[in-house]
């Protein structure tokens, strides 16, 4: 009779983890395109595997051999792989070069993420599919206490960005009834048992020592995780309302935000965080530019792609040019390239009276010019004669005098031309070069808004 017992509990189980899996695709609304499915050949990622393979057709094995461990790793292999065959599944595999003499973990890690993404693409997937479960979610979350992380104890989601973990509000101990109950073939990592290593030391060390004095079970730690992300979420979706009401988009690569904004009860540096971390700057550099108002003029702090400075009581993000710094020669027209924006030059039998004053649109007597004309980034000592001034200035005097800010500077370019600087794009023409009731001819530099580009 015990046995007759245990046999249900175990069909039963299996049966959970199915519909457990099932229900996490109908949820998120998760159909049949193809799915990169991270194995290593251990109990959790073999049992993924197999549930999957009874619920979906279109799956990509991707398994990595980092060659740490001599024959073993081959097996481990090798189980992934016959498996694959068995199932008729997409194997794909990666030969991970020689460890590196510093973090190990992060090196695998790194390696297998590159792949996977490397296979989303040539297989034109839209998730990679991983075994985290409910005993690794506890882990993830000692380990961010410990390591004092901006989300405290709250560890990995079941979804982040095209990373779904179908499993991980399932304990281990279920996983281990489903691979009895279907025979799943498994390899064993002996390396889990290294304490070496900070999570296999909190799994084998720490987190049973502790719920020995303060007992606590997994579904505590799950139920915590769905709290802890339900607050997260509403937070998440109060700070989106309101920099949309409060972040001032001044054209597609420039964005500004006003301190006099930001309420006093709520930390700058959070704020900023929640802006900036999607342009690529984290709490470190977002810790930085709180400070820019306290710091010289014309200070910034910026990444690859992005600019962020502050001035006249405004943070400034701004996008780095798409093109390079070089000259660019215009020999005819019409002429179109792309800088924050994109730009065309035409030419035309006549002014157009109702483009005076605009500022994204500029006309000039196309007599008065001469080809080739340059197009290029501004330098110090350039000078030219601004419309309605007799003489002439320095065109960084002239940005200053246009109250531009230190970071917006190199966004401008100049039209150069034999006869000198015709024009600072996106600001001001010469007055040498201004069209007058004779003009014949009329040169128009024009930014071409989205629709028009579209």
């Amino acid at each position: 009779m015990e046995g007759v017992l245990a046999q249900s509990t175990i069909t039963n189980s299996t049966a959970i983890m199915i519909s457990t899996i099932e229900s996490f695709f109908k949820k998120n609304s998760i159909g049949q395109e193809p799915m990169i499915v991270g194995v290593s050949g251990g109990k959790d990622s073999m049992a993924l595997l197999h549930a999957l393979s009874q619920l979906k057709s279109d799956l990509v094995v991707a398994h990595v051999n980092y060659h740490l461990r001599g024959n073993d790793s081959n097996q481990d292999e090798a189980v992934v792989q016959q498996f694959c065959q068995e199932h008729n599944i997409i194997f794909e595999k990666r030969d991970a070069a020689e460890a590196p003499q510093g973090n190990l973990q992060d090196w695998a890690r790194n390696i297998r993420m590159d792949f996977f993404q490397e296979l989303k693409t040539k297989h034109q997937a839209l998730w990679i599919v991983l075994a985290h479960h409910a005993d690794d979610l506890r882990e993830s979350q000692w380990l961010k206490f410990l390591r004092l992380s901006l989300n405290g104890i709250m560890g990995m989601k079941p979804i982040n960005q095209d990373t779904l973990r179908p499993l991980l509000y399932t304990p281990r101990a279920e996983i281990e009834k489903y691979i009895v109950a279907h025979q799943v073939p498994f390899r064993d990592d002996q390396s889990n048992f290294d304490s070496k290593y900070n999570r296999n030391w909190l799994r084998n060390n720490l987190i049973p020592e502790v719920e020995e004095r303060f007992p606590t079970s997994i579904a505590a730690n799950i139920e915590f995780q769905k709290k802890s992300e339900n607050q997260l979420r509403w937070i998440e979706w109060f700070t989106a309302q309101w920099l949309a009401e409060n972040i001032d988009q001044k054209d597609s690569a420039n964005l500004e935000l006003d301190s006099a904004k930001i309420p006093e009860a709520l930390p700058t540096s959070w704020i900023l965080y929640q802006w900036l971390h999607p342009y690529g700057f984290g709490h470190k550099e977002t810790d930085s530019i709180a400070q820019l108002p306290y710091l010289q003029s014309g200070a910034k702090i910026e990444n690859q792609e992005y600019t962020v400075g502050f001035h006249l009581g405004k943070w400034l993000l701004t996008k780095k040019d798409l093109i390079d710094s070089a000259s660019i020669s215009i020999d005819e027209l019409p002429f179109h390239w792309i800088n924050h924006e994109a730009w065309e030059m035409t030419s035309s039998p006549q002014v157009n009276p109702g483009w005076y004053g605009v500022s994204d649109i500029h006309q000039l007597d196309l007599q008065k010019l001469q080809f080739p004309m340059v197009l290029r980034r501004w330098k110090t000592g350039d000078e030219f004669q601004p419309l309605g001034m007799k003489g002439k200035m320095k065109v960084a005097d002239f940005l200053n005098k246009k109250g531009v800010p230190a970071i917006k500077k190199d966004q401008y370019w100049l039209l150069d031309t034999p006869h000198g600087i015709a024009c600072i794009v996106g600001l001001q023409i010469a007055e040498w070069c201004k069209i007058k009731e004779d003009s014949k001819e009329v040169l128009v530099i024009r930014r071409q808004h989205q629709q028009e580009s579209e």
